[in-house]
C-alpha cells in the first residue's frame, strides 16, 4: 500500500493518471523542479496536504478531484476544468495576488469549503466556480462592493467579506 511519495529532485512533470485512484496515498514530497500536474494525476487520493513548488506552472483537469485535501494555498494560474472538483474535506483556500482567472467548476461539489480568501487580481471567475459549496464565505482583499469577487458573490447568493485578510 502506498502511503507516502518523495518525488525525485528533476522531475518535470507527473503524467496523467500516475496516481489515480491511491486511496491510502496520505503524504507526497513534490520537487522544486516539477512544472506540470497531468489530468487525473492524484484524482481519487487520500492526500491531505500538499505543498506546491513555485516552479509549478500547470495543473491539468481533475488532478485532486476527490483528493483528501484540508486546506489548499492555491498554487498556479494555468489550470484546468475541476482540478480540485469534489474534494470533500477542503474547508479553506487561500488564493494568491496575481491569479487572474478561476477557471470552470474549480471547486465544483467542495461541500466543506467554508473559507476562500480572494484577491483584487481575480477578474474572471469560470461558470460552476463553487457549485455545491453551500458553506462558502468569500473573504475579498478588496474593501469595494464593485470588485469583481464582490459582485459574482452576490450574483450567486455566496456569502462575502470584505473585512478579514490574510497577509
Amino acid at each position: 500500500m502506498l502511503e507516502e511519495i518523495n518525488i525525485p529532485s528533476g522531475v518535470s512533470a507527473i503524467e496523467e493518471n500516475t496516481f489515480y485512484g491511491c486511496r491510502n496515498l496520505k503524504n507526497i514530497v513534490l520537487p522544486d523542479s516539477l512544472k506540470e500536474i497531468g489530468d487525473y494525476a492524484f484524482a481519487y487520493c487520500g492526500i491531505e496536504n500538499i505543498t506546491f513548488p513555485e516552479s509549478l506552472v500547470k495543473i491539468g483537469r481533475e488532478a485532486f478531484e476527490n483528493s483528501g485535501l484540508t486546506k489548499l494555498d492555491y498554487p498556479v494560474a494555468d489550470m484546468g476544468i475541476r482540478a480540485f472538483g469534489e474534494c470533500k474535506n477542503l474547508s479553506e483556500v487561500n488564493i494568491p495576488s496575481g491569479v487572474t482567472v478561476l477557471p470552470e467548476r474549480v471547486f465544483e461539489g467542495c461541500e466543506q469549503l467554508k473559507f476562500l480568501y480572494i484577491p483584487d487580481s481575480i477578474a474572471d471567475f469560470g461558470d460552476y466556480a463553487f457549485f455545491g459549496c453551500s458553506r462558502l464565505i468569500m473573504i475579498t482583499e478588496s474593501d469595494s462592493l464593485e470588485s469583481p469577487a464582490v459582485q459574482y458573490a452576490k450574483k450567486y447568493g455566496i456569502m462575502f467579506s470584505t473585512e478579514y485578510w490574510l497577509s
